[in-house]
């Protein structure tokens, strides 16, 4: 369950960046392009997505002594909520690249898949790690959000000469 505190922090962290790319973006334009914007908002979700299944388990575990149990609910909903993003993920056709979306769209849905497993059937010995998994899907999706937005193609830089 520690892992889950050091994934909190590094969601937490990845969140905080978001002020600086809001400060960057700010500065350059008003106006922010419309892949941006999500881009933006998928970080922002998936660091706070992140960050509250971290803290989950050790809300329900004031509920319920039984750490499997608090880990198949946390699982169950850690399922709906990642299959809500997947669906919405569908909807961005034209904001982002076909084999991003594809990417996202099948790698969430092995998260679901997995989380739905772990909820139902809660697999001895595997239930905290395959719920690890989800979480840090939620992290890596953070992650990649902001390098995809602070990168700069060089279609957009001039050269030095």
């Amino acid at each position: 369950m520690d892992t889950l505190l050091t994934l909190a922090e590094v969601a937490i962290t990845m969140a905080g960046f978001s002020a600086i790319v809001v400060i960057f973006k700010r500065r350059t334009t008003d106006l922010w392009r419309k892949t941006d914007a999500d881009r933006f908002h998928g970080m922002v979700i998936h660091a706070i997505v992140a960050v509250f299944f971290c803290f989950l388990p050790f809300l329900l575990i004031e509920f319920s002594a039984n750490e499997t149990d608090v880990l198949r609910v946390c699982s169950g909903l850690l399922c709906v909520t990642t299959a809500v993003i997947v669906a919405n993920a569908v909807r961005l056709e034209g904001t982002s690249n076909a084999w991003i979306r594809v990417t996202l769209i099948c790698s969430g849905g092995i998260i679901v898949a997995l989380q739905g497993i772990n909820a139902i059937w809660s697999l001895s010995g595997y239930i905290l790690g395959l719920y690890l998994l989800g979480v840090f899907w939620h992290l890596a999706q953070a992650a990649i959000l902001f390098v995809m937005l602070i990168w700069i193609p060089a279609s957009q830089t001039e050269s030095d000469q």
